[in-house]
């Protein structure tokens, strides 16, 4: 009996961790294939700081003229959504799911521009190619109902 309790006590403790996303990251266009879609798609950077439950993301994001402005995001590991809004005033839904293995998580989110109009919705796959490169697998669907896809990589600060 006590060897089935230490087992299951040492199950329970396993099982809240995850891969540590926590820096800061910059991106690496040598090794993006941006296709038709402009540069300023992808955010330039990250800096991440994860807890134990939560997530904060700041995103440095440029507009069409390669303006920077950061968006930060708090995020719960419990799927939640998180509502933000951006400089520009475009309000963002996000919600965040770890996989089962707690290696990978995906970004779920869909914005509303400053004049009520819809914006992007975006699936992102978060994940490590090892400890010093994230890896971004993004799909995008625009209000206009054009999608792409691209697979970002960013390297540690």
């Amino acid at each position: 009996m006590r060897l089935f309790l230490l087992f299951i006590i040492s199950s329970f403790t396993g099982f809240g961790q995850r891969t540590d996303f926590s820096g800061s990251w910059t991106i690496n266009k040598t090794k993006i294939q941006f296709g038709e879609a402009p540069e300023w798609v992808l955010p330039k950077g990250f800096t991440v700081v994860q807890n134990k439950n939560t997530i904060s993301i700041e995103r440095i994001l440029l507009d069409e003229q390669m303006k920077e402005y950061p968006f930060t995001e708090v995020l719960n590991y419990n799927g939640a959504d998180s509502v933000n809004t951006t400089s520009l005033g475009t309000k963002k839904t996000t919600s965040l799911k770890w996989n089962g293995d707690g290696n990978t998580f995906v970004l779920t989110s869909r914005s509303v521009k400053a004049n009520y109009l819809p914006g992007n919705s975006t699936v992102e796959t978060w994940s490590l190619e090892d400890d010093h490169t994230l890896v971004i697998d993004r799909h995008v669907e625009q209000a206009d109902g054009s999608k792409y896809d691209i697979k970002a990589y960013y390297e540690k600060k």
